[in-house]
């Protein structure tokens, strides 16, 4: 007699589809039976299907699962055929969204009545060479505005696009992070500044565009200035120098420099940009320790909540003797911050107990440190005791059994 293999549950079905994980066909198929139609999107959008499950979720009567489908990217080409000529726009402007999307598809796609699904295809870096071909030479300029968007687009057609010289193809190109170098020396040197102020902001360009572009004019120099990806140390030190005070500020606001221009922005003659440097991600420790020295108060509480704060830092800060407005701001942005425990330390030795009672009120933090536990279970005011009672009831034992002693 063959062992009895007991089904599993729907919870449990549920569950796996989520997961990714490989079903049978029989398991599929007895859950789509009894599914509503959310367990029937959930699976249509997480599950590993089999092409006869995928088959009957195309033919489904709910709009909503066969969308969830077409987004899929485990499709069956016939599948993806199926879909690409259903008459609802939202499931087709789904599947022309779809990085998985096979040429037929796409075929079938780039001739749809409705433009919102032509551009999806369009600007889709799955887009096949024979359909870029094509809209190269589009008669309408606005398709080919969508495939000069396109990451994926061939070199020839960047070249094409290129020579045209058309303003507003120059700058889509301009946006595009797929922009061979060459063509990015090209349209650094444009004539229009609407073109290589689109130039600056692409989170691509080479360090070579960068330098180029910081002997720009203002506005070029601004967005250059605010862009992230612009990380070459020579050109962050030349915007570090600017005579364009604002431009240092949105290079000092930006964050993610290089510490020695981090360091020259710290000697900056203006408050502002200091202030904007202060408030940065990535604040290099030796200009946290600059800026721990200076009696600047908005320079201070801007250092004091900085994410990057070290404990190191904090230390020194403290022992300073800051504003008290400073220290609860301090212990507001760093309670939610698991990686501060140095710094909530410290902070649990502050003289105000509505300081001290802010860590005790956050105890998803306080399970990381047996030893902050016991600095607040043994603290000396009732109030901070009471709160770290109330908000935890899994304390270390040393922790627990000082709120016990203060109990009897």
């Amino acid at each position: 007699m063959p062992p009895i293999v007991k089904m599993k549950s729907m919870t449990t079905l549920r569950r796996e589809i989520i997961a990714e994980r490989v079903l049978s066909e029989a398991e599929q198929n007895r859950f789509l039976e009894s599914a509503e139609e959310s367990d029937r999107r959930m699976m249509a959008e997480f599950g590993i299907l089999h092409k006869n499950i995928q088959f009957k979720l195309a033919c489904d009567s709910s709009e909503i699962v066969r969308v969830a489908l077409a987004k899929s990217l485990c499709l069956k080409k016939f599948i993806q055929t199926k879909l690409a000529k259903s008459k609802k726009e939202s499931v087709r402007l789904a599947l022309a969204n779809n990085i998985c999307i096979h040429k037929s598809a796409q075929e079938l796609l780039a001739r749809d009545e409705n433009q919102q699904v032509i551009q999806a295809i369009l600007t889709n870096k799955s887009l096949c060479d024979s359909i870029q071909v094509a809209f190269a030479n589009h008669p309408d300029l606005v398709f080919r505005q969508y495939l000069a968007s396109n990451e994926s687009l061939l070199e020839e057609i960047q070249c094409q696009f290129i020579d045209e010289n058309d303003l507003m193809i120059c700058l889509t190109l301009a946006k595009n992070i797929g922009l061979y170098k060459k063509y990015q020396c090209t349209l650094a040197q444009n004539e229009n500044l609407f073109v290589r102020e689109a130039l600056a902001g692409n989170t691509s360009i080479s360090k070579a565009i960068q330098r180029m572009l910081t002997q720009d004019q203002a506005s070029v120099r601004l967005i250059l200035a605010s862009n992230e990806c612009v990380n070459d140390e020579t050109s962050q030190h030349i915007l570090a120098r600017d005579q364009l005070k604002d431009v240092r500020i949105v290079l000092a606001a930006r964050g993610y420099l290089e510490e020695s221009v981090q360091l020259k922005l710290a000697h900056d003659s203006s408050k502002k940009v200091r202030l904007a440097l202060a408030r940065s991600f990535n604040l290099a420790e030796s200009v946290q320790l600059k800026y721990v020295k200076s009696k600047n108060q908005d320079i201070l509480k801007s250092l004091a909540v900085n994410s990057e704060l070290t404990t190191n830092v904090a230390e020194i800060l403290l022992e300073n003797k800051p504003s008290d407005d400073i220290r609860i701001a301090m212990a507001d942005i760093h309670i939610h911050n698991s990686s501060k425990i140095g710094v909530l330390l410290l902070l649990a030795n502050d003289p105000l107990v509505s300081v001290r009672d802010m860590l005790a009120n956050e105890p998803s933090f306080i399970s990381d440190s047996d030893e902050l536990q016991i600095k607040l279970a043994g603290d000396e005011s009732q109030i901070v005791r009471d709160t770290l009672a109330q908000n935890y009831d899994d304390l270390c034992e040393e922790a627990q059994r000082k709120l016990d002693e203060y109990k009897t």
